[in-house]
């Protein structure tokens, strides 16, 4: 096992993995935490960045897993979370780079990320898990040991990719456009052709976009609830950014417009806000009206400046909290994190590529459950 001499809980659960059940189902599947080994030849290694800016090329690779091998495109990821190869690098695997027969039992292509901006190790793991559970559209995740050439580089976290796949899986039409916002990318003047068009080229005109910007535009405080219900679903769009304000997501598209994909669907028009990159959640309880992260040099993003600034819409927002925060203590959401804590204690805490100590990781894990279970009574009374 390649994490032996790190932690015995390096592939627990993967023996008993239907790997045929559903499209991916075994990377996310709960008790598990796959033993994931990457060979890559030293004169490729040689190739890879140091730094995020650095233009890239996949190099080949082996993914060892499961007592098979399959050949895969790599490239690191990243930028504040940037770590170069010998380090916990995030990681992007392309099953079909080399074969475009190929595939993972399916699957096309990983993302590891490294949870280095995440001291506690869960904040994905049960903010994906939240989103779930409210009947919206996001990745999915699970946990993986990450070894390089037999070198156990720590725990990771195995979220979903955002392609074709991921569309087919979460759409009924798939056909639309997705668009990677964030990087300068929002719904303002000027702002629209930094979208970046998820595996289909560069868009021609971001003539959807521009028409959804348009109609923002014209909008009023009174008019933005009727303007929002023609263009998203309302009740999932609200949700969702309750669901980011009730994790206390402070890198997302709430707080700096950032981390966060739009999918256009062309069969019924609307958009869908779908949420990435929750490593920075349950960090702190949010003031959902005043969401402001003094360190951060950004500011909301458009939907939810516009939304704050409207009555009928902080109304809708306030009422869909209550909804988040019902659904996430008839779940049991601070209970199942506790427990996921307790699974991965020994790995998140003696992580050989951790940035932070042993200490440090136990402390920010119990704060971050103790915020779960204070945050549904906390709400209700802000929003009294």
């Amino acid at each position: 096992m390649a994490c032996a001499d790190w932690g015995a809980e390096c592939g627990q659960g993967q023996e008993s993995l239907d790997l045929h059940a559903g499209l991916g189902d075994f990377l996310y599947q709960d008790g598990v935490i796959l033993d994931l080994d990457l060979g890559v030849e030293p004169t490729e290694l040689a190739t890879l960045p140091l730094d995020w800016r650095e233009d890239q090329e996949d190099v080949h690779a082996w993914l060892d897993v499961l007592g098979e091998q399959h050949e895969a495109g790599l490239r690191l990821k990243g930028e504040r979370s940037f770590r170069p190869i010998d380090k916990k690098a995030s990681i992007k695997l392309d099953l079909h780079q080399w074969d475009h027969d190929a595939s993972l039992y399916g699957v096309r292509r990983l993302t590891l990320n490294n949870m280095i901006q995440d001291p506690t190790m869960l904040a994905e793991h049960v903010g994906y898990r939240l989103y779930q559970a409210l009947g919206l559209v996001a990745p999915r995740q699970g946990y993986a040991c990450v070894s390089v050439d037999g070198e156990p580089r720590g725990l990771y976290s195995v979220v979903e990719t955002m392609d074709e796949q991921f569309l087919d899986r979460a759409f009924e039409d798939d056909s639309g456009n997705l668009y990677e916002g964030g990087h300068g990318a929002d719904l303002r003047p000027g702002r629209v052709t930094l979208f970046q068009l998820q595996d289909q080229g560069v868009p021609e005109d971001w003539a959807d976009l521009e028409v959804l910007l348009a109609a923002l535009e014209n909008s009023s405080p009174d008019t933005l609830m009727d303007t929002l219900a023609r263009h998203f679903d309302l009740d999932s769009l609200m949700l969702g950014m309750a669901a980011s304000l009730y994790l206390g997501s402070i890198d997302s598209y709430i707080t700096r417009a950032n981390n966060f994909l739009l999918y256009h669907a062309p069969g019924n028009g609307k958009w869908t806000l779908i949420p990435w990159g929750l490593d920075q959640a349950l960090l702190q309880a949010l003031d959902p009206h005043d969401p402001y992260d003094p360190e951060a040099l950004a500011e909301h993003g458009r939907i939810f400046e516009d939304c704050l600034a409207s009555q009928a819409c902080v109304a809708a927002l306030d009422e869909a909290l209550l909804q988040v925060a019902d659904e996430a203590e008839a779940m049991g959401l601070a209970q199942w994190a506790d427990q996921e804590c307790a699974r991965i204690a020994a790995l998140s805490r003696q992580d050989p590529g951790a940035e932070v100590g042993p200490w440090t990781t136990r402390r920010k894990q119990r704060d971050a459950v103790k915020l779960l279970r204070e945050r549904p009574d906390q709400l209700r009374e802000w929003l009294q």
